[in-house]
């Protein structure tokens, strides 16, 4: 049967869906969205501005899809967002740029031994002006799992004050000890100390949080005096604040025709296609529901309609840079059989408006093909739970990994995962504002913090 049209898409996600849809429609008929991944949108025509002068001191209110879960990184509750948040107040060893490459951060130098790595750290002072020492990467590592790169160290010891070597089990050690590997003070978290560029003000659960400049921070001084983040349950209203100046950045996670709605707001944008991969997870479905399902959707003509421009068809759970880093020999081969009795539980995030038109379109495949569907909409903290149970047969999942992290074998190979796309990566920002950039890996979108500024005369 031929994939179904967006108009009756359109129809059967509701109203507000197909508002949405109206977009995919006007954007054919006034070309696709020349914004590429890496370049600033402006708006067609527009004359080149000479670059800002950064200024020092002002404020900045920045917005987020959902809550963290959590602030300690090494819980068990940790999710993106938390790696997202904290990213500014405890350092790693190394980072992830938004290219995917790793470079030395709180490591001085790193040096290759049988079996791991020495690392000298640089010096260094937590915010309360304690000096950060190799106790600490020790502490950190007890504490660590995956998929902080620090997992992957089979024994640490610490040599020198500012001196730990590392065993274990890694291919790359600097991208390893990029990974969601922060240094944390004593190897605890939660409380108001930092080692990164800002430290925790104020914390409102569930609302937001305050960060104010470390003074004792080893990097170049951070511009502004402080960073509101606050915390919004959906797209629609954080496109609103943005436009109405309640919020003079955020991350709004990519859907149909994202930076052209952007572009009408009067904001600008930053994209970077990068590790923001959208998947079914089948993980709670037996062998006969996987495979009625992958035999059924039809991944090309959703993620075509979709998806558009700003993404692309992956192949991979882990894609990788470059324009064949999401391609691969997809072999989740499943052997022919009956399709499944009863009804297919089909779930996606509340607030992903994206993750919402997929989970409609993958229903009307199934169903046009003779199954029974129920449509879920479950919690964000589910699916960023990393032990989350399956309340769902087949769900609608955005991934955040990093470059570097996971087989791409296991990535094609994998029969409890279903690949679709792989989006880009956004910050969007009013006008008076410089230096915002996303970086699609585990550093999120707070990465440079310390970099952004106000234009002279733009104070807040």
């Amino acid at each position: 049967m031929p994939p179904a049209s967006l108009s009756t898409i359109g129809r059967r996600v509701g109203r507000a869906a197909a508002a949405v849809m109206a977009l995919v429609f006007a954007a054919s008929c006034t070309g696709a969205d020349s914004t590429r991944p890496g370049a600033d949108s402006t708006r067609p025509g527009a004359a080149v501005q000479p670059a800002p002068t950064p200024h020092y001191g002002g404020s900045v209110t920045f917005g987020l899809l959902g809550a963290p879960t959590t602030l300690d990184p090494y819980s068990r509750r940790a999710d993106y967002l938390t790696y997202a948040v904290v990213t500014p107040l405890y350092p790693s060893l190394f980072r992830f740029r938004p290219s995917g490459s790793a470079q030395p951060y709180l490591a001085a130098r790193l040096k290759g031994e049988a079996g791991g790595v020495r690392v000298v750290l640089r010096k260094a002072r937590w915010s309360n002006g304690a000096a950060i020492t190799a106790r600490d990467v020790a502490a950190s590592i007890a504490r660590a799992r995956k998929p902080s790169g620090f997992a992957a160290v089979t024994r640490v010891s610490v040599v020198g004050k500012r001196v730990v070597a590392l065993r274990g089990n890694s291919e790359n050690w600097p991208r390893t000890l990029a990974t969601a590997a922060f240094v944390l003070p004593g190897g605890k978290a939660g409380g108001r100390v930092s080692g990164g560029p800002y430290k925790l003000s104020s914390v409102m659960r569930g609302r937001g949080l305050d960060y104010v400049r470390n003074r004792s921070w080893f990097g170049s001084r951070a511009y502004l005096h402080k960073v509101r983040v606050r915390f919004v349950a959906d797209l629609e209203p954080m496109l609103l604040l943005l436009q109405r100046g309640r919020l003079d950045a955020a991350a709004p996670p990519y859907s149909v025709n994202l930076l052209q709605r952007l572009r009408e707001r009067g904001l600008s944008a930053s994209s970077l296609l990068g590790w923001e991969s959208i998947a079914l997870d089948l993980g709670g479905a037996g062998p006969r529901v996987r495979r009625a399902v992958t035999r059924n959707v039809d991944r090309l003509s959703m993620v075509t309609q979709l998806v558009g421009s700003g993404g692309r068809l992956s192949n991979t759970l882990y894609p990788a840079p470059g324009p064949g880093g999401a391609r691969g020999p997809w072999a989740h081969a499943h052997p022919g059989g009956s399709s499944p009795h009863g009804t297919i539980t089909l779930a996606a995030e509340n607030g992903d408006e994206l993750g919402t038109l997929l989970q409609q379109a993958v229903r009307i495949d199934l169903m046009s093909n003779g199954f029974s569907v129920d449509s879920l909409g479950l919690d964000p903290s589910y699916y960023r739970s990393p032990t989350r149970e399956s309340l769902a047969d087949v769900a609608v999942v955005r991934r955040v990994t990093a470059p570097g992290v996971g087989s791409r074998r296991a990535g094609y190979d994998s029969k409890a995962w279903l690949p679709l796309a792989q989006v880009d990566s956004v910050v969007a920002f009013r006008p008076g504002l410089s230096g915002l950039s996303p970086n699609p890996t585990y550093e999120g979108p707070l990465w440079n913090m310390q970099a952004w500024f106000r234009s002279s005369g733009a104070k807040r």
